[in-house]
């Protein structure tokens, strides 16, 4: 998956997937809702707050894009989310 193919649309589907499949849906409902209404700014803060608040870590990959997209500014709960989830806490090395 290359960061600079993956789109908005793709991030959010990725997210609700992982929430609803490993997430078991707790946040799954807010994020289609947010989704459904192009609301990009708050489905991913949604997204990434419930795989915080869930313990899911999603995809390296998925996190850059995440922190690469135009929305997602430096110091944003999105940045401050993705950054954490993507520091040494959240991706212990082996």
């Amino acid at each position: 998956m290359n960061i600079q193919n993956i789109t908005i649309d793709n991030l959010l589907e990725y997210y609700l997937r992982l929430l609803t499949v490993e997430g078991g849906g707790k946040w799954s409902d807010e994020l289609r809702d947010a989704c459904d209404a192009g609301e990009y700014t708050a489905g991913p803060i949604i997204a990434l707050a419930a795989c915080e608040d869930q313990g899911l870590k999603p995809d390296r990959q998925v996190l850059r894009a995440t922190l690469a997209s135009p929305w997602c500014e430096e110091g944003s709960d999105a940045d401050v989310i993705a950054c954490h989830m993507l520091d040494a806490a959240a991706y212990p090395n082996p």
